[in-house]
């Protein structure tokens, strides 16, 4: 009985020992899902220390910024920055996320974890402002001019309105928790910013992009991902990229210096066993040593 004791509580610690190893390597926060209106001011409330460090570097970095947008023809005033309206933006892993869902059944997988924010301005500018190598929010990466309203043009202002995000996904009834949900930019197609939403399990994309008579995606417009990938696969037909293939558009500009990857994850996976296998020998071999010495 003393035996099988002991060795019930081996395989407890071995237990544990894996679970610890391997918990850290999970990504991001536990997913749970929480109403529309819930999840978005959820969201919003953890960005707010971010945001604060944004808006202090902002506050610095007013005179380079305004140096900068002179130069361009517009050569408008920068105006105020609308941090409340700033979002975090992404990119694709694999810039072909058609090609991508195709291959995997979902796109979420395919979602680089790193991201930076864009603040627009109240004069129609696009700043972006990423992290440097300490993580610190302070590095000035572009001053774009897309997002300013020109007759003519598609409007992609909705990007950043909360409040037209939230009529449109409430208008779904398909939707009514959510438990995901990125700003994704896509070069690819036509430099297409979409809103990615999970919601029990299903994916949905909703576009704004400069060219929508290029891409045939209707801009604010809730499309699942199987939706919008049939449409793009007929308006932008791309390459299909193999795992080692190397894609034209590949990086987009994100940071990848942290990625959870499928190779991290099985390395750290295989290490966890391995010490949970060296535990359990140790163990072993002090149990014997002390029936030995008795």
């Amino acid at each position: 009985m003393k035996k099988a004791y002991f060795f019930s509580e081996i395989f407890i610690f071995s237990l544990a020992a894996f679970v610890l190893w391997v918990l850290p390597a999970s990504s991001g926060c536990p997913v749970y899902a929480a109403p529309v209106e819930n999840f978005l001011q959820e969201q919003q409330d953890s960005y707010v220390s971010q945001l604060e460090e944004v808006e202090f570097f902002l506050s610095q970095s007013t005179e380079e910024i305004q140096h900068t947008v002179a130069q361009t023809p517009q050569s408008l005033p920068v105006g105020n920055f609308l941090l409340e309206n700033a979002y975090p933006v992404h990119f694709f892993e694999h810039p072909d996320f058609v090609s991508y869902y195709r291959e995997h059944g979902r796109i979420d997988t395919n979602i680089q974890p790193d991201y930076r924010w864009n603040i627009p301005t109240s004069t129609g500018y696009l700043i972006t402002v990423s992290q440097d190598s300490s993580g610190a929010w302070n590095k000035l990466s572009g001053i774009g001019a897309d997002y300013r309203p020109i007759e003519g043009s598609a409007d992609i202002s909705g990007v950043f309105d909360r409040q037209k995000l939230l009529e449109t996904v409430k208008q779904n009834p398909a939707i009514k928790n959510i438990s995901e949900l990125s700003y994704i930019s896509s070069p690819m197609y036509t430099s297409t910013t979409f809103i990615y939403i999970l919601s029990d399990g299903q994916e949905f994309l909703i576009p704004y992009g400069l060219r929508p008579d290029l891409t045939g995606l209707e801009n604010g417009t809730l499309y699942s991902v199987q939706e919008a990938a049939d449409i793009l696969e007929v308006t932008s037909p791309q390459q299909v990229y193999g795992a080692d293939s190397e894609a034209p558009y590949g990086g987009a500009g994100a940071s990848t210096e942290n990625p959870v990857s499928a190779g991290n994850n099985a390395f750290l996976v295989g290490g966890g066993i391995a010490l949970a296998a060296l535990i359990v020998v140790i163990l072993f071999l002090l149990y014997r040593r002390k029936r030995i010495s008795q």
